[in-house]
């Protein structure tokens, strides 16, 4: 397939349209959609995301390669987030990620001569908190129950149990560790 490609201008401009109408529709279409379990379902079943049991995902998600995303139980994605599976993306159970914020897994090197891509996959362990507005850079672990503060950059791995702030996130204090509720979804159809 990559020879074919390399070979006609034409079948790779076709592929390349052919993704991104793909992800548009996710991200235009399925996102927008009122009902949850529809979303849920197409999500899953189009898109190939792994969502676990009990998980909510808000309408407003700006996804890509959602195939590349595992989502555990009890997790809620709130409004308007990114989420970035290019270089793969796990969010473990019980995670709560609040409205606006953007994690990546790839992004320009603005000091490579070619400017090409650089990344690397980003994990959330379970119990994390990621507050609204805040933004994950590639390559970044994000341990067991630590937070991340509302509008927060994270450009280094945020050790189990922290809460982290700022821009850049800085440790701003530690979280009790004895952590053991379940999220619950929304018990509303409608969002």
């Amino acid at each position: 397939m990559e020879s074919i490609l390399r070979k006609s201008p034409r079948i790779k401009r076709l592929a390349i349209i052919l993704v991104n109408g793909y992800w548009s529709i996710a991200n235009h279409i399925v996102a927008h959609i009122p009902f949850y379990r529809l979303r849920r379902f197409l999500y899953r079943s189009i898109y190939k995301m792994k969502i676990g049991k009990y998980s909510s995902i808000q309408m407003g998600l700006f996804v890509l390669s959602p195939h590349k995303i595992t989502i555990g139980n009890h997790t809620n994605i709130g409004i308007g987030v990114l989420l970035d599976g290019r270089r793969g993306l796990f969010i473990g159970s019980n995670v709560d990620i609040n409205f606006n914020v953007k994690i990546f897994t790839l992004a320009h090197d603005i000091q490579a001569t070619d400017y090409k891509t650089k990344g690397d996959k980003v994990i959330i362990e379970d119990y994390a908190c990621i507050a609204s507005g805040a933004i994950v850079l590639p390559g970044i672990v994000i341990g067991k129950g630590a937070v991340v503060g509302a509008g927060s950059v994270v450009t280094k791995n945020v050790d189990p149990f922290t809460i982290v702030a700022g821009v850049p996130a800085r440790q701003i204090n530690k979280r009790n560790n004895e952590l053991c509720y379940i999220l619950l979804p929304n018990p509303f159809p409608f969002h």
